[in-house]
């Protein structure tokens, strides 16, 4: 691995910018890879304001494909799976192995959306190939999805991802679950979090110009097992029983519920799906609602969740979320059991009653990009700078 101290060509130097490209298996026009495309758009155009270089590559499906970045480069490229299945494991196509080549061949720093898919694991590959510094930034994907077979899969991970220079850490908790997993093989983790979808300065603008919230339940998110949308559709049966006029409404692509979810919508008029929403809807639809419901089990960040309690809408959460230990007890925070359909309602019943609250500050993408961009030219191997780092709160 080549050097990853600051040198000549950081943005701080005043010589030419230094380039990173991120990639991410998957780039949708539809949010059909959930949260970490829309993260590592993102983090790029923050990297970009802080005057790096900086380049997107993905795979995208047929007819998929989202528009470019406004400030750097984006190399998207087709990919099918290879294998019959509804995950992202199999994408991949000698396209995108030739662009991976290109585009990490002509980085200094390869920041990778790691899962234990195709493309993120080639990417690591041809990085390690290159002599290519590393950031490896798994969004709770390695540690969220475990099973005899997950383990295998990491077992053969373990030479690759000892190889990399920096691990980025959604939360304490994560930082922690990585270790347990994988032992001296991840090293170098820093608590990075991810960014909100709104800068602090248009808070108030946002607020001012908001409608009055309506008496409705937001659910946003992948329509996976694992989001448990259908405790969400369960709180709504619970809240019409009591005769209450509180309204649900989901929005998320489809991974598996949706047809249980329709199935339960038919018999409850307060519950509706109104599809899926593009990423710079989120925040209309969060300031529109009277709270963001996120029913998921070991929610290891939360992207709307966290852009919700910027704006000061109030949230239900469960309490396996990763960031309920830092948001319980907040006003507007309202934390119930997994799978807890009964709570869940009783919860958003007293949220609409309670109304919109005073964003708590929590969650500051200046001091995100601060994060990020240290976290690019820190120094291979531990020293006072990872020291600090290192245990450094992601809000």
């Amino acid at each position: 691995m080549t050097d990853a101290s600051p040198r000549s060509d950081s943005p701080d130097s005043g010589g030419p910018s230094l380039r990173v490209c991120a990639v991410v298996t998957l780039a949708s026009a539809t949010s059909r890879y959930g949260g970490p495309f829309d993260v590592v758009l993102d983090q790029l155009e923050l990297a970009a304001a802080s005057g790096y270089d900086v380049e997107l590559t993905a795979g995208h499906l047929s007819g998929d494909s989202p528009p470019a970045m406004r400030n750097g480069t984006t190399s998207f490229r087709p990919v099918r799976r290879w294998l019959p299945t509804r995950d992202f494991t199999t994408l991949l196509s000698v396209g995108m192995v030739r662009q991976l080549w290109v585009s990490i061949g002509r980085a200094d720093v390869v920041h990778i959306a790691l899962a234990r898919e195709a493309i993120p694991v080639t990417a690591l590959l041809i990085a390690r190939l290159r002599r290519k510094r590393v950031v490896a930034q798994p969004h709770g994907m390695l540690t969220s999805r475990t099973s005899a077979a997950h383990d295998v899969i990491d077992r053969i991970l373990i030479p690759l991802l000892t190889k990399v220079d920096r691990w980025a850490a959604l939360t304490e908790e994560e930082r922690r679950a990585l270790r347990s997993r994988f032992g001296s093989s991840v090293r170098d983790v820093t608590v990075l979090g991810n960014p909100v979808a709104v800068d602090r300065g248009d808070i108030r603008s946002l607020l001012d110009a908001a409608p009055l919230p309506r008496r409705e339940a937001v659910f946003i998110a992948r329509l996976h097992p694992r989001k448990r949308v259908l405790d969400f559709a369960r709180a709504a049966q619970v809240s019409a029983a009591r005769s209450w006029q509180d309204r649900y409404l989901a929005f998320g692509p489809d991974q598996g519920d949706l047809a249980a979810f329709a199935a339960v919508e038919q018999h409850v008029e307060s519950l509706s799906y109104g599809g899926v929403l593009p990423a710079d809807g989120v925040v209309a639809a969060l300031l529109a609602a009277g709270v963001f419901v996120l029913t998921s089990f070991e929610e290891p960040w939360g992207n709307v969740l966290a852009t919700a309690v910027t704006l000061g809408v109030p949230v239900v959460i469960t309490r396996s979320t990763a960031l309920a230990p830092q948001l319980v007890g907040r006003p507007g925070v309202h934390v119930v059991d997994d799978g807890d359909a009964d709570a869940i309602a009783a919860a958003v019943h007293a949220a609409l009653d309670d109304g919109r609250v005073d964003p708590p500050g929590l969650f500051d993408r200046d001091a995100f990009a601060s994060r990020l961009t240290h976290l690019y030219t820190l120094p291979v191997g531990p020293g006072p700078a990872l020291a600090a780092d290192s245990s450094r709160s992601a809000t």
